[in-house]
């Protein structure tokens, strides 16, 4: 169960990374009728990239523990 809790936890966690970083990406290049902000577009790609290699760590992990 704990195992379970921890992984339900990181998934979570790498799912809202991934979502928050491509929100910023959109935002940032102003697709959303706002201003633009070069800055939070490049931070955007950055937070998803990490939420995928937490996607791909956890993943793993499951997969072999």
């Amino acid at each position: 169960m704990k195992g379970l809790l921890a992984f339900v936890a990181k998934a979570l966690l790498a799912a809202t990374l991934v979502v928050i970083g491509a929100w910023l990406t959109y935002y940032g290049l102003g697709a959303g009728g706002g201003g633009t902000s070069r800055s939070w577009a490049t931070f955007g790609p950055l937070l998803a990239g990490l939420g995928v290699a937490l996607v791909i760590v956890t993943v793993n992990g499951r997969r072999n523990g």
